[in-house]
């Protein structure tokens, strides 16, 4: 533990110091995900209320809407960059691209993904040498005891499960689905994968399409691990119904979780919770890319959306899913200060 604490220490010499901000007179958003910051330095994600949306120093540009038109989703489930365009999974399977244009962005064409009769739970997406890398929990196969599940399903263009890789045996007690699973693009041609109860990040080699190596994360003093039958349906069947929901507020304010991975001027970055009352809500870690060494720690009270060159785009006050009622729309824009 003094181990630990020490290294803690010495990760947070830098701090984060704000460089710009986006306020923006509009209705409070009721959650954030699956962002990411764009070549034109736009902030491009979910935006809750205004579904998809890009975001500049101009304003919020809703660019999508619910619905079964064009320029519509039904039950979108994550946004991620294809080439120069935007593409949106929705529940159904189908993947629907964007082209950005002069005011705003058009739809251009689907994708159907064949993913089989089984549950798929699909969590983000990058995609790389032609083809899909999802990561998410994918059902392979079932009997009453155990599931068969992979945790990075990977399509080729047309829309064809061409491999899945991470598969593992699950109790059906054990509702993974409910996890998150992040996939990010990494250094050297490869994809870092890590899921957001466990600091252990997996390297994929998008041309061969094998895992690279696994590599244990260094953790800072404050993490608290969640338990490992956390999401267990025999602890849910309790006849309240709403205890699932009562579980996930548990999980996303009572323990360390990853929310968010990205990949930014060598570095691997994660922002997780920090449960610690004397600190702020979130830390930001910034692992080096070649030795994995936590090299700093970064604690702040705003909810990481995306990083770019050396920029840290973040929403303030936290996520509005999980941490209350955020009014005011207010993106801070960081760097390091060592």
């Amino acid at each position: 533990m003094l181990f630990l604490l020490a290294i803690s220490l010495l990760a947070q010499k830098a701090k984060l110091e704000r460089i710009d901000q986006w306020k923006f007179d509009h209705d409070p958003l009721i959650y954030i995900s699956n962002t990411y910051i764009s070549e034109n330095n736009s902030i491009i994600g979910f935006m809750g209320n205004v579904v998809a949306a890009e975001i500049t120093n101009a304003g919020i540009n809703q660019f999508i809407e619910y619905g079964e038109g064009p320029n519509q989703v039904i039950i979108p489930t994550l946004i991620f960059q294809h080439g120069d365009d935007i593409a949106i999974a929705e529940l159904v399977g189908r993947v629907k691209i964007f082209s950005k244009k002069e005011k705003g962005y058009t739809f251009k064409e689907s994708k159907w993904l064949k993913k089989g009769p089984l549950p798929f739970f699909p969590r983000e997406c990058v995609f790389r040498e032609n083809k899909f890398f999802i990561s998410g929990f994918h059902i392979l196969s079932q009997t009453k005891e155990i599931v068969n599940a992979a945790l990075v399903s990977i399509f080729d263009e047309k829309g064809k499960l061409v491999k899945t890789l991470l598969e593992k045996k699950w109790s059906v007690y054990q509702l993974y689905g409910n996890l998150l699973f992040y996939i990010s693009n990494f250094k050297n041609d490869q994809l870092a994968f890590i899921p957001e109860n466990e600091p252990i990040v997996t390297l994929i080699s998008p041309k061969s399409m094998e895992v690279v190596k696994e590599v244990p994360l260094q953790i800072p003093s404050f993490y608290k691990k969640m338990p490992e039958d956390f999401w267990s349906y025999k602890l849910m069947n309790t006849g309240d119904s709403g205890y699932l929901r009562k579980m996930r507020e548990t999980f996303y304010t009572g323990y360390s979780r990853i929310n968010n991975l990205y990949f930014d001027q060598n570095r691997l970055i994660l922002q997780m919770r920090t449960c610690d009352k004397k600190l702020k809500r979130y830390a930001i870690l910034l692992y080096n890319a070649d030795t994995f060494k936590l090299e700093h720690t970064l604690y702040t009270d705003d909810y990481l959306v995306g990083v770019k060159d050396g920029k840290f785009y973040c929403f303030a006050n936290g996520n509005p899913g999980w941490d209350g009622d955020i009014d005011d729309v207010v993106f801070n824009i960081y760097r390091l200060k060592k």
